[in-house]
């Protein structure tokens, strides 16, 4: 049985990220050992139950964050978060409307993704009965226009990690930007367009709304998108 408290201060992410994921996960997962972690934190934690069924409750800290390619290709941060949470494994409890869930928050203060600079970005949400919920819309400032991400929900990421929904909407991006950052063939135009609901479940990507694309002196209308995600590590 378990019953654990645990406090830390002065926490350093890397180390905890060398030891116990990229040096277990890099040659299954290769991105795992490109990515490079900073900031300091603090964590305080109550385990509870056994190694079959257990909950597992506190709250984390983290300042001066930062997650980067090793080659410099994209980094983001410096970011804050503070962020209250309750989960249980193997399965979410029932949830009790007498139990309101407790909200954290981050703020990433910017980010580079190729020549691409990206503003600050704030948000706030919950991670509390396995459920990660985004609170409030998610604005970001991108290639010449704008991004919100709404309705941001992972219901279940231990019982079902492969389910995961949101929608998107898109304004004025550019696309002469979008694909330098991303080194594809380069065209111009605008990439506008809504999607009212996108779900992730196992391996299929499924969509609803539409994405608009000003190019090539007209106009494209990409409708009932349904993508098949297939992975391949070396």
């Amino acid at each position: 049985s378990l019953n654990l408290d645990i406090q830390t201060q002065d926490l350093r992410p890397s180390a905890f990220y060398d030891f116990f994921i990229r040096n277990a996960f890099k040659t299954a997962y290769p991105i795992l050992g490109k990515l490079r972690i900073a900031g300091k934190g603090s964590l305080t934690l109550r385990l509870q139950g056994s190694l079959k069924e257990f909950s597992a409750e506190g709250s984390a800290k983290l300042q001066e964050g930062e997650i980067r390619e090793e080659s410099n290709k994209w980094r983001i941060g410096p970011m804050e978060m503070a962020l209250p949470f309750k989960f249980l494994y193997p399965r979410a409890a029932r949830e009790e409307a007498s139990e309101r869930p407790k909200t954290g928050s981050l703020v990433v203060q910017g980010a580079m993704l190729g020549s691409t600079a990206i503003p600050e970005v704030k948000a706030v949400f919950s991670l509390w009965n396995n459920s990660l919920r985004f609170l409030q819309p998610v604005h970001i400032s991108l290639y010449g226009g704008s991004m919100v991400v709404r309705d941001l929900e992972w219901r279940d990421f231990v019982g079902a990690p492969k389910d995961l929904s949101f929608s998107v909407e898109l304004k004025d991006l550019r696309l002469l930007q979008l694909t330098e950052a991303l080194d594809w063939y380069r065209f111009g135009g605008n990439l506008s367009g809504s999607i009212s609901q996108v779900h992730w479940i196992e391996n299929s990507l499924l969509s609803r709304g539409e994405l608009r694309l000003e190019v090539f002196g007209g106009r494209i209308i990409v409708k009932g998108m349904e993508i098949l995600l297939t992975y391949y590590f070396y």
